[in-house]
């Protein structure tokens, strides 16, 4: 194959073609994330940078890389209120899947399992 002179249409060719499966890659995810939750109104970007430098002192060798970054906004969930105990010297949160604003809630079978637990004993 012939020398090309680097240049935006073959971009993509460098590293085997890698640099542009990267590239098109976080395109991708750029797009999916605006189909996903693209309604926010908010941007979302694909930053590609080119970075050359020279291998050795004196010849014209030189090195090129590719970098291609997605910038998408950040996802929140939404608010769980845990409780915050005390296990010896260690603190966890304890939470309700099923109840996220009330840590305290007894479950809806919790009462039938210590019956049933009784019952057993």
């Amino acid at each position: 194959m012939s020398r090309e002179r680097l240049t935006l249409r073959n971009l993509g060719d460098l590293d085997n073609g890698r640099a542009g499966l990267a590239v098109n890659s976080d395109i991708a995810q750029m797009m999916a994330d605006l189909d996903n939750r693209g309604d926010d109104e908010k941007v979302r970007k694909v930053v590609i940078t080119i970075e050359a430098k020279k291998v050795t002192e004196g010849k014209s060798d030189i090195a090129i890389r590719v970098t291609s970054k997605p910038i998408l906004p950040t996802k929140h969930t939404g608010i769980t209120i845990a409780e915050l105990v005390l296990n010896g010297r260690a603190a966890e949160a304890h939470f309700r899947p099923d109840s996220p604003s009330r840590p305290d809630q007894p479950g809806m079978f919790d009462q039938a399992r210590g019956a049933a637990d009784e019952d057993v004993e």
